[in-house]
C-alpha cells in the first residue's frame, strides 16, 4: 500500500486524501470513510477478515453488506495484483465480489498459467456467465493448453543438457497396485503449475480427462482409496466423475532443482553465441548513448551468472536480482540502480524482476530468450517503459536461428494476433463473447 500511496501523491494534482485501511485502530465508520477521503487503500487480507467476521456473526444475512467497506457505494474499485483471486471460492474472491461499485478494474502484471484462475476475476467483474465454474470447465478450459521444451530452450541461452535430459523417462517404483495408470512421455504438465491437493510442485504429474493436473501420489488415493474408491469418485477441482483408469501420467515441464545446469559445459552441448552478442549490443549502446542503462532479462538463473565477470572486464557495472533475494535486498538493489552511474546493467530473472518494480532509469531492455506467454515479456518491458520514463526505450530480443526459439516466436505472434486458437480449434462463439467482455471491462 505504501507504493500506491506514493504514486497517488506523485501523479495526482491537488489535495488527494488517501486513507490506509489497516490495523486495529482503523476507521470502521462507513460514512466517515466515504465522505472524508478520496481514496481508501486496503489489503486483501484485511478485506477478507472483515468479510469473514461478518459472515460468522450473521450466517443468514446477505454477505454483500459486510461493514464497513461492503456497505459503501464506491465510484470505482481497483484490484491490484488481481491474480490473487485465482480461487473463486476463497475469502479474497467473495469479499471483492461483494463490494458495491459502478466501475470495476482488475490489474495484474502476472501471466495467467491456468485459464481457470480467471474465474475469480470474472466474478468480481460480475461477468455472467463467465463467473460460472461449469462454463469455464466445459467451454473455456479445453481451448487452452501449455507445454514446455525446457532443455532445448535452456541450451539456447548458454545452458547445458543434464543427464536427466538425455534419458528416456521411465515409470519408477511400479507395483501391481499402481500399474494401471499409463505413462505418455510426450505429455508435458503445464509449466509452473502446482498440484491443487498438496500445493507443491508436481511429482509424477497425472492428467485427468477434465484437463486438471495432480501429483500421482496425491490423486490416486482419492480415486481408488477405501473411502473414495467408488464409481462416483470426482475430480477435486471441478467435481467431474472420473476414475483411476482415466488418468494419464505425463512428465514435468520444469526439471527438479538438482537437475538444473550450472552453466558449465561438463562435456555437454553449450552455446555462448547469444551471450557474446549481448556484450556487443551493450558496447554499441554505450558508444551511442553514454547515459544509457540496461535491463537484461533471462528465464534461466545460470544464464544470468555467465555475463557477470565479462561485464566487469568490459567496464560495465552491474547489479542482479533473482527470486532468491529477500524483500529488503530487492528494494535496495532497485533503489541503487535508479541512482547508479550511467552504463550500469541490471541482470534480472524474467519472473522475479518483472513484477511490481519501477526501473525507469533504464532505457534499454534486452530479452535473452522468447517467453511462451507474451504477457511475461510485456510486463518485463514495462519495468522501464512506464509512467515516469522520459526517454525512448529500446527493446531487443535474442533468439537462436533454426532452434525451438523460432517456433516459440511464431506461437507468440499468433497469440498476439489472436489467430492461435482459431488455427488450433476453429472459431468458437463463446470465445468471441469472452474477448468482448474483456474489452468492456478493461
Amino acid at each position: 500500500m505504501g507504493l500506491w500511496e506514493a504514486e497517488l501523491g506523485d501523479k495526482i494534482a491537488g489535495n488527494c486524501l488517501v486513507y490506509k485501511y489497516q490495523g486495529q485502530s482503523r476507521i470502521r465508520n462507513a460514512d466517515k470513510l466515504a465522505r472524508s477521503f478520496h481514496v481508501v487503500l486496503v489489503t486483501y487480507d484485511t478485506l477478507a477478515a472483515d468479510f469473514n467476521a461478518y459472515a460468522k456473526k450473521h450466517p443468514d444475512a446477505a454477505h454483500n453488506t459486510f461493514p464497513p467497506l461492503g456497505t459503501i457505494q464506491w465510484h470505482r474499485v481497483v484490484l491490484d495484483e488481481s491474480q490473487k483471486l485465482c480461487n473463486p471460492d476463497s475469502s479474497y474472491s467473495r469479499a471483492c465480489a461483494a463490494l458495491h461499485s459502478s466501475r470495476r478494474w482488475c490489474c495484474s502484471p502476472t501471466p495467467c498459467n491456468d485459464i481457470m484462475h480467471l474465474i475469480g476475476q470474472a466474478a468480481f467483474l460480475h461477468m455472467e456467465p463467465l463467473n460460472d465454474k461449469t462454463v469455464f470447465t466445459d467451454c473455456v478450459r479445453p481451448n487452452f493448453c501449455s507445454a514446455s521444451f525446457y532443455p532445448l530452450r535452456r541450451i539456447c541461452s548458454g545452458g547445458c543438457f543434464s543427464d536427466r535430459d538425455l534419458k528416456v523417462p521411465m515409470i519408477r517404483n511400479m507395483t501391481p497396485s499402481t500399474a494401471t495408470i499409463p505413462c505418455d512421455v510426450n505429455l508435458v504438465a503445464p509449466e509452473d503449475d502446482v498440484c491443487a491437493i498438496c500445493l507443491e510442485e508436481m511429482f509424477r504429474p497425472c492428467k485427468t480427462p477434465c484437463n486438471h493436473w495432480f501429483c500421482r501420489e496425491c490423486i490416486q488415493p482419492i480415486l481408488s482409496g477405501p473411502i473414495y474408491g467408488r464409481q462416483d469418485a470426482r475430480c477435486p477441482m471441478c467435481r467431474l466423475s472420473i476414475s483411476t483408469a482415466q488418468l494419464i501420467e505425463g512428465t514435468s515441464a520444469n526439471p527438479p532443482a538438482d537437475d538444473q545446469d550450472d552453466g558449465q559445459p561438463n562435456g555437454q552441448p553449450s552455446s555462448e553465441s547469444k551471450l557474446r552478442a549481448l556484450l556487443r549490443e551493450l558496447r554499441a549502446m554505450r558508444e551511442q548513448d553514454g547515459s544509457a542503462k540496461a535491463l537484461v532479462f533471462s528465464q534461466h538463473l545460470a544464464t544470468l551468472e555467465w555475463p557477470k565477470p565479462r561485464l566487469v572486464e568490459a567496464g560495465f557495472a552491474y547489479r542482479s536480482l533473482a527470486g532468491t533475494r529477500t524483500i529488503n535486498q530487492r528494494q535496495r538493489a532497485i533503489l541503487d540502480f535508479q541512482s547508479d552511474t550511467p552504463g550500469t546493467v541490471f541482470l534480472l530473472s524474467m519472473r522475479a524482476g518483472s513484477v511490481g518494480i519501477n526501473l525507469t532509469a533504464a532505457n534499454y531492455v534486452f530479452l535473452l530468450e522468447p517467453a511462451i506467454n507474451p504477457a511475461l515479456e510485456d510486463q518485463a518491458i514495462g519495468r522501464a517503459w512506464r509512467m515516469g520514463q522520459a526517454r525512448p526505450v529500446t527493446v531487443k530480443r535474442f533468439f537462436i536461428k533454426g532452434s525451438i526459439e523460432e517456433r516459440i516466436m511464431e506461437v507468440v505472434k499468433q497469440r498476439r494476433e489472436g489467430t492461435f486458437l482459431t488455427r488450433q480449434f476453429g472459431p468458437r462463439p463463446l470465445m468471441l463473447r469472452w474477448g468482448q467482455a474483456i474489452e468492456e471491462h478493461s
